[in-house]
């Protein structure tokens, strides 16, 4: 079975963003992205060797982190499943 890995999270007001991700953990990619409701409306999945899912959750904190430096996410939260409500 493989390691699923869920980024939530929420974007200023204005027009949206978009990112590329680059060279993930060996094995992962990016499933797709939708929206939620609550706190956090956007959501993008990351699939790949359950072995190296720390290793992917680890790489989304540094990405998404960079990404909320840099004003173009206020606020997100990395889970191994789907939790929107959770998520904050």
């Amino acid at each position: 079975m493989a390691g699923v890995v869920f980024v939530f999270y929420r974007m200023p007001d204005g027009p949206p963003a978009f990112w590329e991700y680059g060279a993930m953990p060996r094995g992962w990619w990016m499933v797709g992205q939708g929206v939620t409701r609550g706190a956090l409306p956007r959501e993008e999945q990351f699939q790949g060797p359950r072995e190296t899912t720390a290793e992917m959750e680890a790489y989304a904190h540094a990405r998404f982190g960079r990404l909320v430096a840099r004003g173009t996410v206020e606020v997100y939260a990395v889970r191994r499943s789907y939790a929107p409500r959770a998520a904050l």
